[in-house]
């Protein structure tokens, strides 16, 4: 029993192959997420080049890779090129010095660009289309939803509130969000201007509020995309577009910005300003995971538009009070403390 064999850049790469010749996506996922919630309890080389694990799933099952010949690797659990096999997999290219998210990331990219590749043995699996054809109950319920998207577009005005806002905006994300996967710079634009379309008649200073509201409500939803695929391989394949998306959003909130009156804004959105400087300050200290600027957004903001003395003594008060609070993770407690440096 070995455990510091070090496997050649020749049997390295083979793995590799075989992984994306053997392993569906589904597989992977789930090996995938058996190793990053630690379920590898061990790992050995025997006789060489036969790695061993041990993956807790339920109950243990032990698996062994042949790095010479993978068609010789096996698991207890009796499947086939099973969910546990790449577990196991992903535990010996961490230990041979590999990162197994870009491994990940590779082979999640070499699987959209051609047809999964798989073996013989495997039994053949019928694939579901992309694009489904549309039934007769699809199609019955798109008038049915856009009528709905409809209602609540005309159902906001210009004495709704801001929870009014962030509710509409919710629905508008519900139903962009799997095309935002797929495609973020088009959708991204389109979801903005079906946002955007019911303040045609308001007046100026009130749009543009609704704007960084807007803004400030998908960056929230962007960084909650990214939270909740954190465990799956698509948080690797996705991250650099959800950061693109995330400075897409940080630039159009100076653009709004640099084009509003911000004075009119101070007086006559006053009360909604208020209401902003808490959404702000929820978002800046609630979020320790996140792929937003939020602190070059708060900063912004506060400068640029909330920057007046009684909106900074309440927010003061706020960002002290967080200092005072048990148990405040340490980089909430940084980013309160350069609130306070920055007010």
């Amino acid at each position: 029993m070995e455990t510091n064999t070090h496997l050649t850049k020749e049997q390295i790469n083979y793995l590799c192959e075989a992984a994306n010749e053997y392993f569906t996506r589904p597989v992977i996922e789930r090996g995938w997420e058996l190793y990053h919630g630690q379920a590898v309890t061990a790992g050995w080389f025997e006789d060489g080049s036969i790695f061993a694990a041990t993956v807790r799933d339920g109950e243990l099952y032990r698996v062994k890779i042949d790095c010479d010949f993978f068609v010789m690797s096996e698991c207890e659990c009796s499947g086939t090129y099973c969910k546990h096999m790449a577990a196991g997999l992903l535990q010996l290219y961490r230990l041979q010095g590999g990162r197994p998210e870009l491994f990940l990331k590779e082979f999640l990219q070499n699987e959209m660009s051609q047809p999964v590749k798989l073996s013989n043995s495997l039994r053949s699996i019928e694939q579901q289309p992309k694009n489904p054809l549309p039934t007769p109950k699809s199609i019955k319920q798109q008038p049915e939803k856009a009528r709905q998207q409809e209602s609540a577009a005309t159902k906001l005005t210009e004495t709704s509130t801001i929870e009014q806002w962030h509710d509409y905006f919710g629905q508008m994300f519900e139903m962009y969000e799997s095309r935002l996967r797929e495609n973020f710079g088009a959708h991204f634009s389109e979801l903005q201007q079906l946002a955007e379309r019911c303040t045609a008649t308001w007046p100026k200073a009130l749009t543009d509020l609704y704007k960084i509201q807007l803004l400030i409500d998908l960056s929230s939803r962007i960084d909650e995309m990214y939270r909740r695929s954190q465990s799956s391989l698509y948080a690797y394949y996705y991250f650099n577009r959800l950061y693109d998306i995330a400075e897409k959003i940080t630039e159009r909130v100076v653009t709004v910005l640099s084009k509003a009156d911000r004075q009119t804004i101070r007086t006559e959105c006053a009360d909604r300003l208020e209401e902003t400087t808490k959404i702000l300050h929820d978002y800046l200290c609630s979020n320790p995971q996140a792929v937003m600027n939020w602190l070059f957004s708060y900063r912004y903001i506060w400068w640029n538009l909330l920057h007046t003395p009684s909106l900074c003594d309440k927010e003061k008060v706020r960002l002290q009070r967080r200092l005072k609070g048990l148990g405040v993770p340490a980089k909430q407690l940084d980013l309160a403390r350069l609130g306070i440096i920055h007010l």
